[in-house]
């Protein structure tokens, strides 16, 4: 395992991207209420983090913008980095799905089918996000799985869970690329995909992820660190909606719904 702040363990003759990364353009709302930046640090600052740890490249995955991937673009030419521009969607159903190589916004809060479609006819791939929760039971309904491109190994997911990923989606022939999801610097790498073949460009970074030519990778967790910076986040949330008049049974309402939803899901 390797220490913060050095190069990561790669195989030699193979590049590493981490494919989900946020940046100071995600921002979280509810209901078109602020809540807070979810990420903390500027485009430029994670690709010179890429470079530093040895990845050959990464994904701006900011929440339903691609406002940062210009600047990461332009950052990475400097450093030989390759940034894939995407996004975070939202659907209805409550998963979040990653828009890699898609050159267009994609809507987010509808039909998981529909935004899907959005994504593969921009040129991108869809990305199941974090598909297995804290508590090991699997927001992986199948049906729902066969509908992406890929799943992902999630950085900020315990290892067990994520081997849990793993040996599932292999006995269905899924595909598995790696991100870390990371929102500060030390936490991008924390799981990587890597690519078998050189990857010169965006271009090349989706068309491998198609053929299944990766491997997902995962080299620390980081759900520690975010469990200390969480509670300080709802917090402010609670102080946005007190300022705003939200009312707190609409926030009620959100967590049974999310739980309805999450039963439905475990229902194999």
């Amino acid at each position: 395992m390797p220490e913060k702040g050095t190069s990561l363990p790669i195989p030699n003759g193979h590049d590493a991207f981490d494919l989900h990364v946020h940046t100071v353009y995600s921002v979280c709302r509810l209901n078109g209420n602020f809540l807070w930046n979810d990420g903390v640090c500027r485009p430029r600052e994670v690709v010179r983090r890429a470079h530093l740890i040895g990845l050959k490249g990464l994904a701006i995955t900011d929440h339903n913008t691609r406002s940062g991937v210009r600047s990461a673009k332009s950052e990475g030419k400097k450093h030989d980095v390759v940034v894939v521009g995407g996004s975070e969607i939202r659907s209805i159903e409550g998963m979040h799905i990653v828009a890699l190589g898609a050159e267009s916004i994609i809507e987010p809060f509808r039909p998981l089918q529909e935004i899907v479609e959005d994504i593969r006819n921009s040129g991108g791939v869809a990305v199941w996000a974090h598909p297995i929760n804290l508590l090991g039971a699997f927001c992986l309904s199948f049906g729902h799985s066969e509908a992406f491109d890929a799943l992902e190994i999630n950085g900020a997911k315990p290892m067990f869970l994520n081997r849990i990923l793993e040996r599932n989606a292999r006995k269905r022939r899924l595909k598995l690329v790696g991100g870390s999801d990371s929102h500060n610097l030390s936490t991008i790498g924390d799981a990587v995909t890597i690519f078998r073949e050189p990857i010169d460009s965006e271009e090349d970074v989706i068309r491998n992820i198609r053929k299944g030519k990766i491997e997902s990778r995962q080299y620390r967790t980081s759900l520690i660190s975010r469990s200390c910076v969480y509670p300080q986040r709802f917090r402010l949330m609670g102080c946005s909606y007190l300022r705003k008049g939200v009312k707190w049974k609409m926030i009620t309402n959100r967590v049974i719904s999310g739980a309805n939803r999450l039963r439905d899901n475990l229902k194999m």
